[in-house]
């Protein structure tokens, strides 16, 4: 089997935090299941602060599955992680932060 790079296409989508939590809501973002690696609570609590404040954010790169129907997750695990555990109903809390201190003691 000869590997063909002229049969690989590539696709740029950019989504609002709502329409990606909606895709990992819904069962469309397939993570890999041998990643445990976890940010610590701190990390989160940095990453949904930044997000908060409107800072640009790295990619998040995952992999099309039956013609863009669902995504398989490359990179950005411990991204996504973040963002569905702070916006589950018993989420973690916002215990401290570097910037915006009117956010201490909220979860979404």
């Amino acid at each position: 089997m000869v590997f063909d790079i002229q049969g690989i296409r590539s696709k740029t989508y950019v989504l609002t935090l709502e329409q990606f939590l909606m895709r990992i809501r819904s069962g469309r973002l397939r993570r890999r299941l041998n990643h445990n690696k976890r940010l610590n609570t701190e990390k989160r609590i940095e990453y949904i602060e930044e997000i908060i404040m409107g800072l640009p954010q790295q990619p998040i790169y995952v992999t099309a599955i039956n013609q863009m129907a669902s995504w398989k997750v490359i990179d950005g695990m411990q991204r996504i992680k973040s963002l569905e555990a702070f916006f589950k109903p018993d989420g973690f809390t916002i215990d401290k932060t570097k910037y915006l201190h009117s956010i201490v003691g909220n979860n979404f």
